[in-house]
């Protein structure tokens, strides 16, 4: 793919074959954000608006321009056998470490089945990614299972899809130290942020979840602007003994 700049402010790239778009750092940055989207997010109207979230909030962005389920199955949305979580950790994190080697902490947010691969990446590489923020996270996604031929693919039955889902993916041991979700109740998503909320409490582990806030048409605008204030929140935070950088 040919670089180039969007209507939006977006630089077009690609990594590895794989399209991204790219908000470089200002030299005031504190961070890179690396956002997952969903099925159904960002729509081509939303760039825009996440363009001004990730320069408000004082941060360079990564968005993979691709919308998987973000499990760790082989997604043909990458038009490649590999899994998008490899992707992220594997080819984008060391690609973005090289496209901007001065020191940054990153941090991802996803929305959707993007926010439950943010929580997904954030639990098998908490060094790599310890500032997490999903929004509505597809958490059980396995209750899907019935209903969608491509996880019928990947998984035998509802109950293979379960084993891969966040809450049974959470090590008492090895965990991010910064973790932030938000979901309306009613919506299908609820239950499964709800378990993860009670699983992280029972075990003592620090997290903030918004499980109040009713849903509505300004129910995801609301919960960006407050996952963007903690991202930077956190990264304005000293590091902690479990992070690492880039940059090094």
């Amino acid at each position: 793919m040919t670089a180039g700049v969007t209507e939006s402010g977006w630089v077009r790239d690609d990594v590895d074959g794989t399209p991204v778009r790219l908000l470089p750092p200002a030299e005031d940055s504190v961070g890179i954000v690396f956002v997952l989207p969903d099925g159904q997010w960002p729509e081509p109207d939303d760039w825009q608006t996440l363009h001004d979230l990730v320069r408000a909030a004082r941060l360079g962005a990564v968005v993979p321009d691709v919308r998987p389920w973000w499990i760790d199955r082989p997604d043909p949305a990458l038009g490649r056998a590999e899994s998008p979580l490899a992707f992220v950790a594997e080819k984008l994190v060391p690609s973005v470490s090289r496209r901007w080697p001065s020191p940054s902490r990153p941090a991802v947010l996803g929305v959707g089945f993007g926010g439950q691969g943010a929580l997904q990446l954030a639990y098998r590489f908490p060094q790599l990614f310890p500032i997490v923020a999903a929004i509505s996270p597809a958490i059980d996604f396995h209750r899907l299972h019935d209903s969608m031929p491509q996880l019928q693919e990947w998984f035998e039955t509802s109950e293979r899809a379960r084993q891969e889902t966040v809450t049974l993916r959470l090590h008492p041991l090895n965990w991010p130290p910064h973790q932030w979700f938000a979901c309306s109740r009613g919506d299908w998503r609820f239950d499964g942020c709800e378990r993860l909320a009670s699983k992280l409490a029972s075990i003592g582990l620090p997290f903030t979840a918004d499980l109040e806030t009713p849903g509505g048409p300004n129910f995801l605008a609301v919960q960006l602007r407050r996952a963007f204030q903690f991202v930077t929140a956190r990264l304005n935070e000293p590091a902690t003994t479990r992070e690492i950088r880039f940059g090094r």
